[in-house]
């Protein structure tokens, strides 16, 4: 039953020492969806980039959105980089959301993603909005203060505008106002 298969998977999301290798493995090629995204995130919860990593082609864009945002712990991810063409916009702002995250990136590529409501969904499912709001108003180290406030400015999350007014670093205040002003009305 694909329910039964989805409630295993989603036990070693939580208990990752429990997986069976097998029999995740048979998951990740499960004709149901949510059988398939919760394999991803089982082999993501026991940091098995490699196989998470593998299953980026799904069919499902869900699914790669979904796989694609579980690798942002990863150290790195070469593989991340075939979903720059993706043909859904969802999984391309995964991986802009990634990339800022992990301060490969302070603009907007707009080749990559082009509309603001794919790029705030991606930061949401990303990192909790209250964490990044607390990292950008209380984070001594300027750079993880840069990243969570770059994400606000995607969201346009009003603690953006109040970073470009009173962030002590010129850097910080400059890179979050061009990411604010980097997206048209409407976008």
């Amino acid at each position: 039953s694909p329910e039964v298969r989805q409630a295993v998977a989603e036990l070693w999301c939580h208990r990752p020492e429990l997986i069976d290798e097998a029999a995740l493995s048979g998951m990740a090629a499960d004709p149901s969806v949510s059988v398939r995204r919760s394999a991803g995130l089982a082999w993501a919860a026991a940091k098995r980039f490699d196989r998470v990593e593998a299953m980026l082609e799904d069919p499902d864009p869900g699914v790669r959105q979904d796989l694609a945002l579980s690798l942002l712990p990863a150290p790195s991810s070469k593989a991340l980089q075939r979903l720059k063409n993706d043909p859904d916009e969802s999984v391309r702002a995964a991986l802009f959301v990634i990339r800022l995250l992990r301060g490969e990136t302070t603009e907007r590529p707009a080749d990559i993603v082009s509309a603001r409501p794919a790029a705030a969904a991606a930061v949401r499912r990303a990192a909790p909005v209250e964490t990044l709001r607390e990292t950008a108003s209380t984070e001594a180290d300027a750079t993880r203060r840069l990243r969570a406030g770059l994400a606000l400015a995607v969201l346009d999350d009003a603690l953006a505008y109040q970073i470009v007014r009173s962030d002590p670093v010129k850097e910080v205040r400059d890179k979050v106002g061009r990411m604010l002003v980097g997206w048209r009305p409407g976008e």
